[in-house]
C-alpha cells in the first residue's frame, strides 16, 4: 500500500492501481495532529484511548479456588478503568467504502512547530498529489484537506502561504482543531495536580491522563499552540479564500472513561456443594465517586475550559474549534473520539456528497502495538483478557510485526505466541 519512502512520510494513496480511483468521489488528503502519525486515520485504536464509557463492564469471574477470598489485599477494592471499545472504525477506511481517493501520509517530526510540517507539506506532499495524483480520471478535481486538531493549523498555514492552492484544494474540514489556540501544553500537569489534590487513586488516574495529553506533551509544537501565540496570525481565513469551502466541527465531551473500584460478591465466601467444595469467586464493579466519570468528574474550578463537560473536548473548546465565516457543527464527543465517531462520519460523508448507508465495506489496517516500556508486541485484534492492553501506558504502532522485532520487541505470550521468545 506504501508508495513512497520515508522523505515523502510513508505516503500512501487508496486505491493503490490508478485505474481504480472514481472520478466521481472526492480525493481526501488527510492531516493528523500533533505528536501522531498516519496511523491515526488507519489504525485509531493504537493510542489505547478507545475505552468504553457508556456500558458497564460484566462482572469478573475466577472459578474453582480452593479458598475464599480473605487475604487482606482481597478487602481492597482493585482500580480499573472501562473496557475499551471492539468496534471501532477508522476514517481511512469509511472514506474507501464510500468511493473516495484517500491519500495519507506521516508529516514531518509532528511534534515540532508546524513550520516544520509546513515545509515538508509544501516540498514533498503538495507538489506529489498535484503531479502524480490528480492525473488521469482525477485530473482537474480539487481534493478536500480533511484535518484533525493541528492538523487544521497545518492546512490554514499552508493556504496562506500558496492562496493558488485553490487551483488544486477545493474544501477544507477540520475535526477539532484549536484555530483560536489552546491551553492544551499546560493541560497534563494542571490534571495531575487536581487529581493529587483530590487525592483520587493516582496509579490509574495519572498515567491515563498522561496518555489523553499525550497528543500535546509540553513540546514546542504544544507551546506554539497557546492562544497569544504569533502564529494565529500568520493563518488564512476563510474570507480570504473564497473559492475554498471551509467546514468546522468540535467536540463538547470531556468524558474519556469511567473508573471502577472492584469488590468480590457474598457469594465468593461461600464454596460449592458436595463433592466440589471449590470457590467461585466473583467481584462487581462500583463507578468511584470523585474520580468517574473522567475528566467529567473533575470540578471545573481546576480545570482549564478545554476540560469543562459542555465547553472543550479535554484538550481544544468547541469555541476555539470555530473559524468566522466557516460553518460550525458542536459534537458531543472528546478529542480522541474524532476518530472513530459514527455520527461525525456521517455529518462529514454528507459534505462530500456520499451519505453514509450502514453497508459499505470498510477496511481498516491491522497494527501491532508495541508497549514501549515492557518491549512487548500485542495483536489487538487476537488480544486476550492477560495482555491488558487497556493499561498500555506508554503504546506504539507497528504496521510490519517484523519492525518490532528488529526495534528489540518480543511477542506476547498470549495473542502473539509465535513471535514470542520468553
Amino acid at each position: 500500500m506504501t508508495l513512497l519512502g520515508a522523505e515523502f512520510g510513508f505516503l500512501e494513496v487508496a486505491p493503490a492501481e490508478p485505474a481504480d480511483r472514481r472520478a466521481d468521489r472526492e480525493v481526501v488528503l488527510l492531516l493528523h495532529g500533533l505528536s501522531s502519525n498516519k496511523m491515526d486515520w488507519r489504525f485509531p485504536a493504537w493510542r489505547q484511548v478507545h475505552w468504553d464509557h457508556a456500558r458497564v463492564p460484566a462482572n469478573r469471574r475466577q472459578d474453582n479456588q480452593y479458598f475464599p477470598p480473605t487475604l487482606p489485599w482481597n478487602f481492597l477494592p482493585a482500580v480499573s478503568l472501562s473496557d475499551l471499545r471492539d468496534d471501532v472504525r477508522c476514517w481511512s477506511g469509511v472514506l474507501r467504502g464510500l468511493g473516495h481517493t484517500v491519500i495519507n501520509f506521516n508529516q514531518d517530526r509532528p511534534a515540532e512547530r508546524v513550520e516544520v510540517a509546513l515545509t515538508h507539506f509544501e516540498e514533498r506532499i503538495a507538489p506529489y498529489v498535484r503531479d502524480e495524483v490528480l492525473t488521469g480520471a482525477l485530473a482537474g478535481k480539487r481534493v478536500t484537506l480533511l484535518c484533525h486538531s493541528r492538523g487544521g493549523i497545518l492546512a490554514r498555514a499552508y493556504l496562506r502561504r500558496h492562496p493558488e492552492a485553490s487551483a488544486w484544494i477545493g474544501r477544507v474540514i477540520t475535526l477539532c482543531s484549536p484555530h483560536q489556540g489552546s491551553s492544551g501544553a499546560h493541560a497534563k500537569q494542571r490534571l495531575i495536580d487536581a487529581a493529587s489534590t483530590l487525592a483520587l487513586p493516582s496509579a490509574w488516574i495519572i498515567p491515563a491522563i498522561t496518555r489523553i495529553t499525550g497528543w500535546v506533551a509540553e513540546g514546542p509544537g504544544a507551546r506554539q499552540l497557546l492562544p497569544d501565540d504569533p502564529i494565529f496570525a500568520t493563518l488564512a481565513l476563510p474570507a480570504e479564500l473564497p473559492e475554498i469551502e471551509f467546514a468546522t466541527f468540535g467536540g463538547t465531551s470531556v468524558r474519556f472513561s469511567r473508573v471502577y473500584g472492584w469488590f468480590y460478591t457474598l457469594g465468593s465466601y461461600v464454596p460449592g456443594g458436595f463433592p466440589d467444595v471449590r470457590f467461585d469467586w466473583e467481584q462487581f464493579q462500583v463507578e468511584m465517586p470523585l474520580a468517574s466519570p473522567m475528566l467529567d468528574a473533575l470540578p471545573d474550578l481546576v480545570v482549564d475550559d478545554e476540560q469543562e463537560d459542555g465547553q472543550g473536548d479535554g484538550l481544544v473548546t468547541d469555541r476555539s474549534a470555530r473559524l468566522p465565516g466557516a460553518p460550525h457543527r458542536s459534537l458531543p464527543i472528546n478529542h480522541a473520539e474524532a476518530l472513530w465517531d459514527e455520527a461525525l462520519f456521517a455529518e462529514v460523508a454528507a459534505l462530500l456528497g456520499t451519505p453514509l448507508q450502514g453497508n459499505e465495506v470498510v477496511e481498516c489496517a491491522q497494527a501491532y502495538i508495541g508497549n514501549r516500556r515492557t518491549r512487548e508486541l500485542h495483536d489487538p485484534l487476537h488480544a486476550q483478557a492477560n495482555c491488558q492492553l487497556s493499561e498500555i501506558l506508554d503504546p506504539w504502532p507497528f504496521e510490519d510485526p517484523a519492525d518490532a522485532l528488529r526495534e528489540g520487541y518480543d511477542g506476547c505470550a498470549w495473542c502473539m505466541p509465535a513471535l514470542h521468545t520468553g
